[in-house]
């Protein structure tokens, strides 16, 4: 399991970078993972956007705008770029949504949390973590990763949640640069607190 998770992992170093991004994708597992071009459901109230056949949804801060396939594609150019993308007018600041076929349950966050930490930590340069803990939003459990790093000239900010769905890994990034951060700041919380995670239905 740890090795699954290392491979998404890679993956989720695309969460410590508005402009790229690592992974891999199984192919007994690309049916259950939703495609890029997924289009963006009708608002059942202002703002809110619903992913994943409805299942999870959140209210994306104003002014961003989902990007298209082909611009995720040019923004993140690896194999395996995020599912879907919101992102400011000048694309400085982005959230980077990631349904991954790695299979995870909430009992597992503990040892995902660690293990996140530590390899990001030695294949991530200048990694600087500002916050590694877990949290709830609206009733579910996150593992919850801040940190600055280093990328190319710029430096970055990421605020990463992890938590199993459909046991299975999801990951959001909430990232801009730092002279940037501060002030969508505000606006990533408050977007961060608007996730909902549909119940299965029995």
């Amino acid at each position: 399991m740890q090795r699954q998770w290392l491979s998404a992992i890679g993956l989720t170093i695309l969460l410590t970078s508005t402009t790229a991004c690592n992974g891999t994708k199984s192919a007994n597992n690309a049916a259950a993972v939703p495609s890029p071009s997924a289009s963006v459901a009708p608002f059942d109230e202002p703002g809110r956007v619903y992913l994943a056949d409805r299942q999870m949804s959140l209210v994306p801060p104003a002014g961003f705008v989902a990007l298209s396939a082909e611009d995720i594609r040019a923004q993140y150019p690896t194999a395996n770029p995020p599912n879907y993308v919101f992102s400011n007018g000048d694309r400085s600041a982005s959230i980077a949504i990631t349904f991954a076929p790695q299979p995870l349950n909430l009992k597992q966050l503990p040892e995902l949390q660690q293990l996140m930490s530590k390899h990001m930590e030695k294949t991530v340069p200048g990694i600087k973590w500002i916050q590694r803990d877990f949290m709830a939003i609206n009733g579910g459990s996150w593992v919850k990763l801040e940190a600055t790093v280093k990328k190319q000239q710029e430096n970055l900010h990421s605020d990463m949640y992890f938590t199993s769905f459909n046991d299975r890994m999801l990951g959001i990034n909430f990232s801009a640069s730092t002279t940037q951060y501060p002030t969508v700041k505000a606006a990533f919380t408050q977007s961060r607190d608007s996730i909902q995670i549909a119940t299965p239905k029995p």
